[in-house]
């Protein structure tokens, strides 16, 4: 039975084989095509056996299989060129794909194993361990744009404990999953910042500090890598900030305490004072009101630390608009504020005495009214706090004056006239007649000379 079937072998052999040059041309059943060296009826030697699928074996074979230094061509353009055992890539070989990666190390049963390296066609390039062609183990990926990860992987990824090296000189540790950073890692960035954070699905999520080279850090709340809820921010300087965050920045209700011990407590928006808010100074002074940009706006309340008070319109940290302040003597003005000081209003005293009228540098100036306690008034010019200028002056038993002032007084050219029907016309100075003056008395007698303090010479 054994020598029937070697017969048939060698007559199937002589139909599908020819010989040149001592090697073969065999064509199996399936189509294959070998052509090469033989021995004992298997292929031995080296020979190119053509696949019908189109892949394609040049190399050395071994008791029929391809064993030793060989190359494999897919039929898709890829190519192995390595050893090989028993029709399998077994030791060390190179593999390049038709797309331009490539790889160089070590196989086994036709798969990447132990020590290789794989380029990209970008450049890209990953150093490292393999197993079932796949990254697993330590490894150093280095990315064409120049940054490196330097790690473990698992199945193709990044698992485990690694380090991302930026080609700007930032770096990540920390551990890592599916190639995306996992729980707490250190981001120190190449200009000295430091972030110790807590990472999901490769985003920075809950709980972080941040550090800045020039010592500030914030602790909190993150969220897609920014801070986002509940944190606090530490300056250098002293200055902390307590309170909400949103998108990196100081949003909605929060407390800012100054080095100095001022302290606002109120709404922000993008890192400023915003909203209703609370400014609480050291020494005692206190501003409820509207902020905006950072800076008292709009209306609101200023408690000075003596009792003053002041109510009303604010621009850039500063009275401006229509107010009430109310002193603690018991003084009290309405009117209106430029830039912190008084512009236009009434001015009551205590002692009920009254002031109505333009105001420069918190003092009387410009036209203005002042009604005293005893019943005189004033109407006329004010400069410095005091009746400069042409005015009328009323006293409270009906005498008038109306001239020229200086310093409260009557000064330069003027007329008295008295209740009882007299009149003097001329010179006064320091607040009595001094100089040419005609004095007319009530029953119309006209007198015409020179007076001193009130007297005539």
């Amino acid at each position: 039975m054994k020598k029937r079937l070697k017969y048939i072998f060698l007559l199937f052999s002589l139909l599908l084989s020819s010989c040149d040059n001592g090697k073969f041309t065999f064509v199996l059943l399936s189509g294959d095509k070998y052509i090469g060296e033989f021995k004992n009826d298997k292929f031995e030697g080296n020979g190119t056996l053509n696949y019908t699928n189109g892949d394609k074996y040049i190399g050395f074979f071994k008791e029929g299989k391809s064993n030793g230094q060989g190359s494999f061509t897919f039929k898709n353009g890829d190519i192995y060129i390595g050893e090989f055992i028993n029709d399998k890539f077994e030791g060390n070989g190179t593999f390049t794909y038709v797309n331009g990666n490539k790889f160089i190390g070590i196989f086994k049963d036709g798969k990447a194993i132990g020590q290789g390296v794989f380029t990209y066609k970008n450049t890209d390039k990953y150093e490292g361990k393999f197993n079932n062609d796949n990254f697993n183990g330590s490894g150093t990926f280095t990315y064409a744009n120049g940054n490196k990860f330097v790690g473990t992987f698992k199945d193709g990824k990044a698992n485990g404990q690694g380090a991302l090296n930026y080609a700007n000189g930032d770096k990540f540790t920390g551990e890592l999953k599916d190639d995306k950073f996992e729980g707490v890692c250190t981001f120190i960035y190449s200009n000295g910042n430091k972030y110790l954070i807590t990472f999901k699905d490769g985003k920075a999520t809950g709980e972080g500090t941040f550090i800045y080279p020039n010592g500030d850090k914030y602790s909190g709340e993150l969220k897609d890598d920014k801070f986002n809820g509940q944190g606090t921010f530490t300056y250098t300087n002293g200055n902390k900030f307590i309170g909400e965050f949103f998108y990196g920045k100081a949003n909605s209700q929060g407390t800012f305490i100054f080095s100095n011990g001022n302290k606002y407590v109120g709404s922000f928006r993008d890192d400023k004072f915003n909203g209703q808010g609370t400014f609480t100074y050291t020494n005692g002074n206190q501003l409820i009101g509207t902020f905006l940009d950072g800076k008292a706006n709009g209306e609101g309340t200023f408690i000075f630390s003596n009792g003053d008070k002041y109510v009303g319109g604010f621009k850039d940290d500063k009275f401006n608009g229509q107010c009430t302040f109310t002193y603690a003597n018991g003084n009290k003005f309405i009117g209106t504020f430029v830039d912190d000081k008084i512009n236009q209003g009434t001015f009551t005293y205590s002692n009920k005495e009254q002031y109505i009228g333009s105001f420069k540098d918190d003092k009387f100036s410009g036209q203005g009214k002042y009604n005293s306690a005893n019943g005189d008034k004033f109407s006329g010019e004010f400069f410095e706090g005091k009746a400069n200028g042409i005015g009328t002056f009323t006293s409270s038993n009906g005498d008038v004056y109306v001239g020229n002032f200086k310093d409260d007084k009557f000064n330069g050219l003027g007329s008295f006239s008295y209740v009882n029907g007299s009149k003097f016309t001329g010179i006064f100075k320091d607040g009595k007649a001094n100089g040419q003056g005609t004095f007319t008395t009530s029953n119309g007698v006209v007198v015409t000379g020179t007076w001193v303090d009130d007297k005539k010479v």
